[in-house]
């Protein structure tokens, strides 16, 4: 069965097309940024019990492998309609959550209009069987949970935007007039941005990433990555003697991790100089480079978006909530 049938009965059972829509309020959503940190944890938690519990069919169907489109149809089906029981139902979740068929770029996506987080079933669950017709499940041990945390964190906040703003919508005629007249400092100044994209592609992602809605989510996005590479290097001073080999607080993984905003004077959110400066290798200019350097969308904000997602990025980061770091003897 091909990719495109598969496609159809998917959408046939479920009678639904997903509409990612971006939602504007008026100030009402860049007021503070919104953590969902702690709803994120305690769907993950239930997630991969769900998952593992499917293990056993897992290693069956893929004995039997290929898979046909239509018995994916009734995996897929079974493991929502658990994630709606012991997720939705009980209320773990603000919002539905389920597996569906999203556009190949798309890892997941939120529609306001259901309130309903999608996560691309093609990405997470299952992938084309090598032998070129039908598919295979993915593994229980394969499943990319770190990034299904991550897209599950970015669409609850687009949830909670949505909530806030009472559904409203972003919509706009004429958009590349007032995106330029709004963005005018990055529209114009494409040849030294991407001199090689089309005008529309750029125009598009300007637009995508000055949403108001996608500064926060983003910036959570990069918050969580930044945390993951200096947990990295916390451990690696650790088994390089560069810090004694014990256990350490929750509070002294925070100062660690937090260190830049808490030794520097200097003020995070002026963003027009943004040059690299060979200092100690934890000073502010090094800590905002590693933030910029993980996010695509960074060369496209506009100043005043840059001044938002920083502002973001700080609130997050002093929000954040670290485990202590176990040190095997």
């Amino acid at each position: 069965m091909s990719g495109n049938e598969f496609v159809d009965i998917y959408n046939d059972m479920t009678n639904k097309q997903l509409s990612i829509s971006k939602i504007f309020n008026n100030g009402g959503v860049n007021e503070a940024a919104i953590s969902v940190q702690d709803e994120t944890n305690k769907i993950m938690v239930v997630m991969r019990d769900i998952l593992k519990g499917m293990s056993s069919r897992i290693r069956d169907m893929n004995q039997r492998a290929p898979v046909s489109g239509g018995e994916v149809v009734k995996y897929v089906r079974e493991v929502n309609d658990t994630i709606k029981k012991r997720l939705v139902d009980t209320g773990i979740s603000p919002c539905g959550i389920e597996f569906g068929v999203l556009n190949e770029t798309m890892v997941g996506g939120y529609n306001p209009k259901d309130k309903v987080v999608y996560l691309n079933v093609t990405y997470y669950l299952i992938e084309p069987h090598f032998g070129g017709s039908g598919y295979i499940l993915i593994n229980y041990k394969d499943i990319k949970f770190n990034n299904m945390s991550s897209t599950i964190e970015h669409e609850l906040i687009h949830h909670q935007q949505n909530e806030r703003s009472k559904g409203k919508v972003f919509n706009s005629s004429n958009e590349k007039k007032k995106l330029s007249s709004i963005y005018g400092d990055i529209v114009n100044k494409k040849s030294e941005i991407a001199p090689n994209m089309s005008d529309d592609q750029f125009i598009e992602n300007v637009k995508y990433y000055n949403d108001p809605t996608e500064l926060n989510t983003f910036a959570k996005d990069v918050v969580n990555q930044y945390v993951v590479n200096v947990m990295k290097d916390m451990k690696s001073f650790i088994r390089h003697g560069g810090l004694p080999k014990r256990n350490y607080s929750a509070d002294e993984v925070r100062s660690f991790v937090l260190s830049p905003l808490m030794r520097s004077k200097s003020d995070i959110f002026n963003v027009t100089n943004e040059q690299i400066y060979n200092q100690s290798s934890y000073n502010i200019n090094r800590f905002k480079q590693r933030l910029i350097k993980s996010y695509d969308g960074y060369k496209y904000l506009s100043a005043s978006s840059k001044k938002k997602w920083w502002t973001y990025v700080y609130q997050l980061l002093m929000n954040m909530k670290f485990d202590p770091l176990i040190v095997a003897k």
